[in-house]
């Protein structure tokens, strides 16, 4: 809550739902945009306070990205590293709330989002994507997922899918197959806790009365 987001309309998406990516790299969050000159983003808070800013990129070739903070030019990005390479910048900015605007001046790059943190705490990054399904995480890259994860370490990683996957015309060897590769995947080659939580009920009518669908039990059971 009270965090706002703008984007320029330019940027075009990528994100492990459809794998529309050929390198596989989706970031964090599973969705990245890609911009060239002149598209520009913008994160910030108008209630909670951050000490520390942090862009996740990744190297489309040489290119330069222009920073504001509160509407104060800060110095530019320069991103000189070798294509596919995944990195971070870190702005340690006064703890109260801050806007920062980003806009691509030179070159190409792949933005993966940004994060407004503290110091202290508990961070707690929630990544629901409408419309996905745990298997898609396949379509990422694992030497990615392993640069990402790295960056940003876990401590506990808790899943929650399956209700889109309950109408799939899929068998439960090949289910369990796909989970198990996804969830290789988002531990990144680490082994933080993980909790895997079932798809929540769902309604089927069935002679004029809404039961609980069967699908559900069943991909409660295959997980």
């Amino acid at each position: 809550k009270g965090i706002a987001r703008a984007a320029s309309d330019g940027w075009k998406l990528v994100n492990f739902l459809n794998g529309n990516s050929k390198d596989g790299a989706y970031g964090y969050g599973g969705v990245a945009a890609e911009g060239d000159p002149g598209e520009s983003y913008t994160l910030g808070s108008s209630k909670q306070p951050s000490s520390r800013i942090t862009l996740f990129y990744r190297s489309q070739g040489k290119a330069k990205l222009s920073a504001t903070l509160d509407g104060k030019p800060q110095a530019a990005l320069d991103i000189a590293s070798k294509p596919g390479t995944d990195a971070v910048q870190v702005w340690t900015v006064a703890d109260r709330v801050h806007s920062m605007v980003w806009r691509v001046v030179s070159g190409r790059v792949r933005l993966f989002g940004a994060a407004l943190e503290r110091e202290r705490g508990l961070i707690y990054d929630s990544l629901g994507e409408v419309g996905a399904r745990g298997t898609r995480w396949t379509n990422a890259n694992q030497e990615h997922m392993n640069a990402i994860m790295a960056q940003r370490p876990i401590d506990l990683l808790v899943l929650n899918y399956g209700g889109n996957e309950r109408g799939d015309a899929i068998s439960e060897a090949t289910y369990v197959e796909r989970m198990n590769t996804a969830l290789a995947r988002l531990r990144g080659g680490r082994k933080p806790a993980c909790v895997i939580i079932g798809p929540s009920d769902h309604g089927v009518r069935q002679r004029g009365k809404v039961i609980s669908d069967p699908n559900v039990v069943k991909m409660v059971g295959w997980q």
